[in-house]
């Protein structure tokens, strides 16, 4: 979060909060990851009571049919954790997405600032993660060219956001749609039309270290804005 940088000399970059702008994001995106792995390891735990559970069920079952009956009873467990990690991935993914359009936001808020500019983020075409880089990029000159790969994976994510958001996680029927074809052709989502994705469990820490190696790579833009500032 950025202090009331409005309050302060605009070249004032430690108090405008520009000169440690990417280590608080990296930070909160650290504090992110850690959630995600605490959350994910009672997953783990609470399987593994249920298969515990399970097997000494069967030792003690008198005979095959009851057996499977029991094996048919435990898979209403398994499924409904399973259920409970579909939702978690997809709640962090939002956050995720959420994080990242709240920080470029605030970037492009005492960007403006500091330039003393007329134009604001609310005056570009669009929303979002995208009209913020816009901004960046034709307002405040940015050179986004180093963060082309990551920027690729974030837009590819934020199609997987929109359609948690406005479809609940359904794909759509249309095997020419874009987020079919994605889907399609990536390694950490699953699913076929007319059904609803799977987010595979990796990718939530893939797409972490993405986001901070994009943030690395922008604080070298920062601090090149701060010198063309100054």
């Amino acid at each position: 979060m950025l202090p009331d940088y409005r309050s302060v000399d605009r070249l004032n970059f430690f108090c405008t909060g520009l000169s440690t702008f990417c280590h608080n994001a990296k930070n909160k995106l650290e504090h992110v990851k850690k959630a995600y792995l605490l959350v994910g390891s009672t997953w783990e735990t609470e399987l593994s009571k249920i298969d515990n559970k399970m097997i000494y069920a069967v030792q003690k079952a008198a005979d095959e049919d009851e057996q499977y009956y029991i094996g048919e009873s435990f898979s209403l467990d398994f499924a409904r954790i399973n259920e409970f990690e579909i939702i978690h991935r997809h709640s962090i993914l939002l956050t995720l997405q959420n994080t990242l359009e709240h920080f470029l936001d605030e970037l492009c808020q005492v960007v403006a600032y500091t330039m003393n500019s007329p134009i604001k983020l609310t005056d570009q075409n669009g929303h979002g993660i995208p009209r913020a880089l816009k901004y960046l990029s034709k307002i405040a000159k940015f050179n986004l060219k180093s963060v082309q790969q990551e920027r690729q994976i974030v837009m590819s994510t934020q199609q997987i956001r929109n359609l948690i958001v406005h479809a609940g996680g359904k794909i759509p029927e249309d095997k020419k749609h874009k987020s079919v074809i994605l889907i399609k052709n990536s390694i950490y989502f699953n699913g076929i039309p007319g059904h609803y994705i799977t987010i595979k469990p990796e990718f939530i820490e893939y797409y972490i270290d993405i986001l901070v190696s994009f943030f690395e790579k922008l604080h070298f833009e920062i601090q090149e804005f701060m010198e063309r500032a100054s």
